[in-house]
């Protein structure tokens, strides 16, 4: 895997105790590119995403841009670029949108405190700005968190996710809570902040959101790996059709 771009993991397998809840798993996800991963509930994708960011021991390889995360602590995976969003990762009501953002962008030491201390509440909004503009929601740095609306607190937390930089972002259900319209605009944003280099790992259960956004799609099947293929080849294959959908997705 030496020199090879964007986030590789081969044989990565979890295990608590006597449960296995990941068994084996190659994933691989490119810059500019959207990749998905679903399955039941239980199936293994968050225990996978753990181990991808350090949170979960984890035994096989995983490499960002061809250096090693496997030995790293979660903190140094982030630093590498590899940033993640949380299934229950609520806002600090009472804070800005900016002070959200900047809440993960940084380590807190004396010197950030008193930056944050000091430092114009102007300057620290424009350095929010662009990361506002890049998943849609310009102008709000300064706006409590707890005004925004549910679409809008999703967006944010991606914008934390970015803050300082990455190379692979790992999205675990951004789009939990949000109506189908906003699901839509929310797949057409995470195309367009992809588009701009880094790569998304996407967990969802919204079928649609996922067959619409994503370019490759990894199956789950208590903790297997089943399927790897397109949107268009999920749609119909039996395997993913008895164990996930249900019944063949309409195109």
């Amino acid at each position: 895997m030496t020199g090879s771009r964007g986030l590789q993991a081969s044989g990565v397998t979890v295990r608590y105790g006597g449960v296995t809840a990941v068994d084996n798993v190659d994933l691989s996800v490119e810059p500019g590119q959207v990749v998905g991963l679903i399955g039941p509930n239980g199936a293994g994708k968050t225990s996978f995403v753990d181990a991808l960011t350090g949170f979960a021991p984890a035994q096989g390889e995983i490499t960002l841009d061809g250096v090693s995360l496997t030995r790293m602590r979660p903190h140094r995976r982030r630093q590498a670029g590899l940033s993640r969003t949380w299934q229950s990762g609520e806002l600090f009501a009472s804070l800005t949108v900016a002070e959200n953002v900047l809440a993960s962008a940084r380590p807190p030491t004396w010197s950030t405190l008193a930056r944050d201390l000091f430092a114009p509440r102007r300057s620290i909004d424009a350095g929010v700005e662009p990361l506002l503009h890049a998943v849609g929601i310009p102008g709000l740095a300064s706006v409590s968190a707890g005004a925004l609306s549910l679409g809008q607190q999703k967006l944010v937390g991606v914008a934390r996710a970015m803050a300082g930089g990455c190379s692979i972002l790992l999205l675990d259900e951004p789009a939990a809570g949000l109506d189908s319209t906003e699901s839509l605009q929310f797949a057409d944003r995470i195309r367009r902040i992809v588009s701009d280099g880094p790569g998304a790992l996407l967990i969802d259960h919204d079928v649609d959101l996922m067959l619409r956004v994503c370019d490759v799609v990894y199956v789950l099947e208590f903790g297997r790996l089943i399927f790897r293929g397109t949107p268009t080849e999920v749609r119909s294959d039996p395997r993913v059709v008895a164990a996930y959908l249900g019944s063949p997705v309409e195109g």
